[in-house]
């Protein structure tokens, strides 16, 4: 049996992180780029048109290139993480620290200070989340109407996928090939827990080899008694 688990690799996808922009500075830009574009004119036929929106398009995504951070996504990434859920974190982790550093002096208020600070960060991430989960349904559109349907009408699971391949297997001399989620646990079973081997059968009037007999240790009093 053979099994190829490996796992193509998502790579990072670097998108604009909208909630980091500081807003003042991006009118600010918007507004020096779109001056560039010279006064407005009356628009009178369609090519104008086009060209007016094509030019103030590149000066929106000018701006946007100019001023809006790029967040890195991978497999791991948290959509719901937050810049507030990265400050209460550190200042959890301060405070623990804190806490740990001062362990013989069980009456410092350090550790009032670092329950206070876990039950907010605790607090603050569920609520977070929970209104991350509430847009997402609001806003779903397709192909999102169909992941959310998918969520929601799945039996509940621990989230992970089948990763296990097309398994080849041998049944006394020919070679199988399974592909269900049955036959892959009957493959795997017979391969790691082989069947019991038969008891061996004796006869009643079996005989078997006597046991030698260890020697038994001699006293020095048996010694001199054997010597009279």
């Amino acid at each position: 049996m053979e099994l190829n688990l490996g796992i193509a690799q998502v790579p990072e996808e670097a998108i604009p992180n909208f909630r980091e922009v500081d807003w003042e500075e991006f009118r600010e830009v918007l507004a020096s780029n779109v001056l560039t574009l010279g006064p407005p004119i009356p628009i009178l036929d369609w090519q104008l048109l086009n060209q007016t929106c094509t030019r103030l398009t590149e000066a929106i995504q000018c701006t946007i290139r100019e001023k809006v951070p790029l967040a890195k996504l991978c497999p791991r990434s948290k959509r719901w993480w937050t810049k507030e859920l990265m400050q209460l974190c550190k200042n959890a982790n301060k405070l623990g620290r804190q806490a740990f550093n001062l362990r013989d002096k069980a009456d410092h208020v350090v550790y009032k200070d670092y329950r206070d600070m876990v039950k907010l960060y605790k607090k603050t991430l569920v609520s977070t989340k929970k209104h991350h989960w509430h847009d997402w349904l609001e806003k779903a559109d397709d192909p999102d109407i169909w992941t959310v349907h998918k969520l929601i009408s799945t039996a509940p699971s621990d989230g992970s996928k089948s990763r296990i391949p097309a398994l080849k297997h041998r049944v006394g001399k020919a070679e199988n090939t399974t592909s269900n989620n049955e036959d892959k646990s009957s493959a795997l079973v017979s391969c790691f827990f082989p069947p019991k081997p038969q008891q061996p059968t004796v006869g009643a009037g079996a005989s078997y080899p006597k046991q030698c007999e260890l020697p038994r240790k001699i006293t020095k009093e048996q010694i001199l008694r054997q010597l009279k």
